[in-house]
């Protein structure tokens, strides 16, 4: 259905003579660009638009580490005012340094560093930078069940409960990556560097969680401009 046919649906239905006082017709559309949306138009007078984009973009991934104007930016580190935010299993083996003009965090050897919070449908997205070894990001950590992301130079994976996926990509050693994770409308995506590397769907997403970043033992790993992005519902008017 188009949104002509959705609003004409609408009207069809007519309360007052007794069938309902209010009609929501819930739709799923996707235009021939692929581009997806969900949402609900309530007969009663109104058109209430309460879906969200999915993707959040026409183009995903962005290749970028900022919100888009159609998101709201929930936690950002950049490091350059320190770890505010951050919690560490050894904060002698986590520490911030400078590199190619910023700061950035350096974890070395088998040690995790946690961002509380309880995000659910967002994408986040970092920089990267694999100096030896690989890196585990881990996404909606809660009471012990999580998204396991594993980056490494000869590719990405990823656990969905006791599912492995992946991909064979290379990833250059010395090099910054942007990577971002999503989910969205029971579907894991994870992009590196602009280009869509995992998309698995998840009929039984997990709940919200924190976010997790684990270096593995013989590891150095560099992160930078670290945010978490929510999609606003559509027709959302900035404040």
């Amino acid at each position: 259905l188009n949104g002509e046919e959705m609003n004409r649906l609408a009207n069809n239905f007519d309360y007052e003579t007794g069938l309902a006082d209010t009609i929501t017709v819930t739709y799923y559309a996707e235009d021939q660009s692929g581009r997806q949306a969900a949402g609900s138009i309530v007969a009663h007078g109104a058109r209430v638009p309460l879906g969200l984009l999915y993707p959040p973009s026409g183009d995903w991934p962005t290749g970028q580490t900022s919100c888009l104007q159609t998101e709201t930016e929930l936690f950002a580190s950049d490091f350059e005012r320190g770890t505010d935010g951050w919690s560490f299993s050894d904060d002698e083996a986590w520490f911030v340094v400078q590199t190619d003009g910023s700061n950035a965090l350096r974890g070395a050897g088998h040690v995790h560093a946690y961002a509380d919070g309880n995000w659910d449908e967002v994408a986040w997205r970092m920089r990267v930078k694999l100096l030896t070894g690989n890196a585990h990001l881990n996404f909606h950590d809660k009471d012990g069940l999580r998204y396991l992301i594993s980056f490494g130079q000869y590719g990405t994976h990823a656990m969905l409960k006791d599912v492995g996926i992946g991909s064979n990509i290379h990833h250059s050693l010395n090099k910054w990556h942007i990577v971002e994770i999503s989910l969205f409308e029971k579907v894991l995506r994870v992009g590196v560097d602009g280009v869509l590397e995992i998309e698995q769907p998840d009929p039984d997403p997990l709940p919200p969680g924190r976010i997790w970043l684990e270096v593995l033992p013989g590891s150095e790993v560099l992160f930078d401009d670290i945010r978490i992005c929510e999609p606003r519902p559509l027709g959302y008017t900035a404040p």
